[in-house]
């Protein structure tokens, strides 16, 4: 079963709240997410400036990573190398935007892999 989040309302979403997966990342900041609620588009994007769910996307992720569910990480996301639970515990204590940065530099060392330049 994929990670599951519930997106705001806001103009990529055509104003409505939403329940989607991550399907794909690129570098660029984009995200495409696949719905799971039945509305169309199935499939949207957020830009880097749209509000995105980290914090609960890491509390999902983090779990799935101790369950060793690679099924149902996003493979942008899936661990190259074991993090220690002191990084892990340190990020869940930060807001979405720092927890989208803090991600970033685990990416940078090497703890999943590189991400493509655009989607």
């Amino acid at each position: 079963m994929p990670i599951l989040l519930e997106i705001e309302p806001q103009g990529a979403t055509n104003g409505e709240r939403r329940i989607a997966s991550v399907s794909r990342c690129a570098r660029s900041g984009f995200l495409e997410l696949e719905a799971h609620d039945g509305k169309l588009p199935t499939f949207f994007c957020l830009g880097p400036g749209d509000k995105f769910p980290w914090q609960s996307f890491y509390k999902k992720l983090r779990f799935a990573w101790g369950r060793s569910a690679n099924q149902d990480i996003p493979k942008e996301f899936r661990l190259q190398k074991t993090a220690s639970e002191e990084i892990l515990n340190a990020i869940e204590t930060h807001q979405d935007e720092e927890i989208k940065t803090l991600l970033a530099a685990m990416r940078s060392a090497g703890y999943f892999g590189k991400l493509p330049r655009e989607l």
